[in-house]
């Protein structure tokens, strides 16, 4: 709750009188420093940033058009659920209605820019430029003070979701803020301007005759009735299609599709560049907005690309515990599309006690990451928060390559039997990447107070230099068998276990597919009952049940064996009162069936 002296003041700055200091040849803004911060929304719901610009300013651009809106917003370990670029005339009241708002589908970390799908036509009153966001902590991008040698005037303020007005730029309760970070881009419009936007023929498309087809908009004044649309594959021309009978506003877009398929039958890589000409009968004179070129790959079969995310992370940075709760959903949300694996790093101070040097080569393979988190999307360094649904469904597209496999438990080892089928003809430093993978763990936590972690690294199969692939053949796969020996590794759970299997670029590091391969549960006991061990903790004596006939190892987290005994029973009492306190592995082998329990030893 704000307090009685500043509302007052709040309500009196809704005169608007001071303007320094403000841009007005290109941009409309207050925002002149180098660095941002961030102020806090303290509870969820929906905030209205505005900066104000007074009728003696927009008087100046009369009849000029805001095109375009930026904003700097942080989503790191905050709640940001939607943005929208909003221009007020009047905000007054709670949840003020704008003139004109759009939402924003990809809004990332940092700076966004936006272009207005109807560019706003400025007259002579004042207008309030910004976004609605909904969301909650430090979100909203700001300017700090200390870099301006004075505050700009009392345009930039925030309206609270119960209509308070918080003024940021000036306001001597904040001395450390400035003003907010928000730009809004001026100009005037040709009277004919066609832009190719697009070109929306899927890159990876099934051989044969494929449709060329492609997104338009209008960034003129006028409206568009006609234009030309051609193409070229691998330097080869087609004829020309006449678009016509349409009417794209300013501001709209419209999709075509040219009448004449373009011939795709040729497996592997096309070049494909499309053009715009003769746009309302040639009235345009902006031409350098009308071509676009691509690369289109003719394959056997439409492949879904896996995105693979790889977590440098560690539970001793606090850093890494907000980009582990956003991976585990994001990528949960989108097994279709995505995979993950984290790596326990050592680093910093104790790091992560899973780490193993398995760990330091996939790090040594990257360069030598030192600072955590750092996150490999298909082998490339991207910042976490970043990543949005829309840019997934932008960058998850088709694929070269199939991953078929199986995996089975054997003893204390996972053997993975996997196929590998290019959808075109391909030559490169390909390996397949194999590991093994623990669904949940919560033995291995740090001072960062995260208590589970999903999807952990263990063990790679064979090496993790991976397995070599050969030259691939269209349609011809690649086998390969491989074991992962979990013996002396940091499994909790070993019925907890699954698969991920990536192909990857050894040179360039770039990732081409990825999938999940699931272990059977296929460890049960021989007489149908769960393996059971209690309690746990314990002090002294655990019990074991459903072990009749079956073999019981006991061993530290290092793999050394402290005790071993037989069951002949299907219960067995083993008295733990000569250990030390600790974490250990109950392994119980039944026939060809084995089975796992952590158990914690107290004293």
């Amino acid at each position: 709750m704000l307090s009685t002296m500043l509302i007052i003041m709040l309500l009196s700055i809704m005169s608007f009188g001071q303007t320094t200091n403000v841009t007005t040849s290109t941009e409309l803004t207050y925002f002149t420093a180098q660095d941002i911060a961030y102020m806090n929304l303290e509870t969820l719901g929906d905030y209205n940033c505005f900066a104000y610009f007074p009728g003696d300013v927009i008087s100046q651009h009369t009849g000029e058009n805001i095109s375009k809106i930026d904003f700097n917003i942080s989503t790191q370990g905050n709640t940001v659920n939607s943005v929208k670029v909003c221009i007020w005339t009047d905000t007054s009241g709670v949840g003020a209605n704008p003139d004109y708002e759009q939402v924003v589908e990809n809004f990332v970390h940092g700076w966004n820019e936006v272009t207005l799908t109807t560019p706003y036509v400025l007259g002579t009153e004042g207008v309030f430029i910004g976004y609605t966001i909904n969301g909650e902590g430090y979100s909203v991008g700001i300017e700090e003070a200390f870099q301006v040698a004075e505050p700009n005037g009392y345009g930039d303020m925030i309206q609270y979701p119960d209509g308070y007005v918080l003024h940021a730029g000036g306001n001597p309760y904040m001395p450390m803020f400035g003003d907010l970070a928000i730009k809004a881009h001026v100009n005037t419009l040709e009277n004919i301007d066609l832009e190719l936007s697009s070109i929306d023929t899927d890159p990876y498309s099934v051989s044969g005759m494929v449709d060329i087809s492609g997104t338009v908009k209008n960034l003129g004044a006028s409206p568009i009735t006609s234009f030309d649309v051609a193409y070229t594959v691998d330097g080869n021309a087609s004829e020309v299609y006449s678009v016509s009978g349409v009417n794209i506003t300013t501001g709209t877009t419209a999709s075509f599709t040219h009448n004449v398929p373009a011939d795709l039958n040729t497996l592997g890589e096309h070049s494909v560049s499309v053009d715009i000409t003769n746009v309302n009968a040639g009235d345009e004179t902006i031409l350098e907005n009308n071509t676009l070129s691509t690369t289109i790959y003719s394959v056997q079969e439409w492949v879904q690309r896996k995105m693979l995310y790889e977590l440098f992370q560690a539970p001793t940075n606090l850093e890494s515990r907000a980009a582990n709760i956003f991976l585990n959903e994001f990528v949960a949300n989108n097994e279709d599309k995505a995979t993950l694996i984290k790596y326990p790093m050592n680093i910093p101070d104790a790091g992560d006690p899973y780490y193993t040097e398995e760990v330091g080569v996939r790090n040594d393979f990257y360069g030598g990451i030192t600072t955590i988190p750092t996150l490999k999307l298909n082998g490339s360094t991207f910042n976490t928060f970043d990543m949005s649904q829309g840019l997934l469904e932008e960058m998850a597209l088709g694929s070269f390559f199939k991953i078929e496999g199986t995996a089975t438990y054997s003893g204390n080892s996972i053997q993975v039997d996997v196929d590998v089928t290019s959808v075109l003809p391909l030559e490169g430093d390909l390996v397949a990447q194999i590991v093994v993978l623990e669904k949940t763990t919560t033995e291995n936590t740090g001072t960062n107070e995260q208590t589970e972690f999903h999807n952990v690294m263990m063990k790679f199969a064979d090496s993790p230099a991976g397995n070599a692939l050969n030259n691939f053949e269209a349609g011809s796969p690649q086998h390969i068998s491989a074991t992962a020996n979990l013996e002396g590794s940091f499994v909790e759970e070993i019925e907890d276990t699954r698969v991920l299997v990536w192909i990857q670029d050894n040179t360039t590091k770039e990732v081409y597919q990825s999938a999940y391969i699931d272990v059977p549960s296929a460890i049960v006991c021989a007489e149908g009952g769960a393996f059971t061990v209690y309690p746990n903790p314990t002090n002294s004596k655990i019990q074991l049940e459903n072990v009749e006939n079956s073999e019981i190892v006991i061993s530290n987290l290092l793999g050394e064996e402290v005790y071993r005994t037989f069951a002949s029973g299907n219960t067995l009492s083993i008295d733990l009162s000569d250990l030390k306190s600790g974490n250990y592995i109950v392994k119980m082998t039944q026939g060809q069936t084995v089975k796992t329990k952590k158990i914690m030893l107290l004293k």
